[in-house]
């Protein structure tokens, strides 16, 4: 869906609210309103129920936002947070009937370093207990049974396995808005690439991507060392590009296709867990800023203030970002379309 509007947030969020009421619910997920869902539901009092549970999420998720938007960084993103899970919740409602909302118990995600896999726990722990070591880019989260692996299968994401170690800056690092930010911070590569063309493969077998010429050679190398070996570059005035030497029965699996916000659509390389999608991205990034902001609150006011480093203005472009597009790919999650906002201008 494309609408023209200069105040895209307050767009999407009317589109959103029109899933508050129960009975709209319904009507898409059997299939009376059009949309591009492929599953319909099929009419019973389950799917009246599911619906109610929906547009609960949805409303929770509504007061949530709301309420994160009249305080400052010290709380926001423990308010974003929930608003996030409760997107979230909506999301696999939508799209798994083989759950229901009591199934939804427990984040998915823990702080806990015993939950970690075995060979992570000591490192985990030993970082927990000193915090003369603490900062926000090593905070962590591990995966569990609950929310967030039931939001990557209902998005199409890789479910990690349980125990799997997902570090704040490593999330940040695959988020295609924040890419610029990021190297300009840290002065290390992002792995989101800005794309000229949308990967694709050849009638004839072969694999191309075409980066912007803007991009730095060097960066995506370092990025994608995959590309040393069996592609050949190839480059015009406006494209860098890449080309496999051998035909592939398949699409690579080191780089995924992943969309702006706004325009333009960026080649990323997942987490090592194997997630990429912004959805489950952002919902780990705010559940580690959530739990900051709870259990470590002296710890927040110095990230925050500054006191000891910069990373500050990473959690803020963090969390402008999710506020805009977190909810924007949980409408798209449930509708199974792109809803697209543009702001209308004159030419002259």
């Amino acid at each position: 869906m494309f609408t023209w509007t200069e105040t895209p947030m307050v767009e999407m969020w009317h589109h959103l609210r029109y899933l508050r009421s129960p009975s709209n619910v319904y009507n898409l997920l059997s299939g009376k309103i059009t949309s591009n869902r492929k599953e319909k539901y099929a009419e019973s009092k389950e799917l009246h129920q599911r619906s109610y549970e929906i547009s609960a999420c949805i409303r929770q998720a509504d007061e949530y936002y709301q309420s994160a938007e009249t305080v400052g960084l010290a709380t926001q993103p423990l308010l974003q947070f929930y608003g996030a899970q409760a997107l979230a919740k909506a999301v696999i409602l939508s799209n798994d009937s083989d759950i229901c909302l009591s199934n939804l118990k427990y984040h998915g995600l823990s702080t806990r370093a015993s939950t970690a896999h075995a060979q992570y726990q000591e490192k985990l722990r030993m970082y927990s207990n000193d915090t003369s070591s603490w900062e926000v880019e090593k905070e962590f989260a591990v995966t569990n049974k609950g929310v967030f692996p039931s939001l990557c299968r209902s998005i199409g994401d890789h479910v990690p396995k349980n125990g799997e170690v997902l570090i704040f800056k490593d999330l940040v690092r695959i988020i295609p808005d924040i890419a610029r930010v990021f190297h300009r911070h840290y002065g290390e590569s992002s792995h989101c690439f800005y794309l000229s063309i949308e990967p694709k493969m050849g009638g004839n077998g072969y694999f191309e991507v075409h980066f912007s010429k803007s991009e730095d050679r060097e960066e995506i190398r370092r990025s994608f060392p995959e590309f040393e070996s069996n592609f050949e570059v190839v480059t015009t005035e406006t494209v860098y590009s890449f080309r496999s030497t051998k035909k592939l029965k398949e699409l690579p699996t080191f780089g995924v296709v992943e969309k702006g916000t706004v325009a333009g659509k960026y080649f990323v390389r997942p987490h090592d867990c194997g997630i990429h999608k912004s959805l489950s991205v952002l919902y780990a990034s705010m559940f580690i800023l959530s739990n900051v902001v709870r259990y470590k609150p002296s710890f927040w006011m110095r990230v925050i203030e500054g006191e000891h480093s910069g990373s500050a203005s990473i959690v803020e472009a963090l969390c402008n970002l999710a506020k805009r597009r977190l909810p924007n790919d949980a409408l798209e999650a449930i509708w199974q379309e792109d809803f697209i906002y543009a702001t209308p201008a004159y030419l002259s």
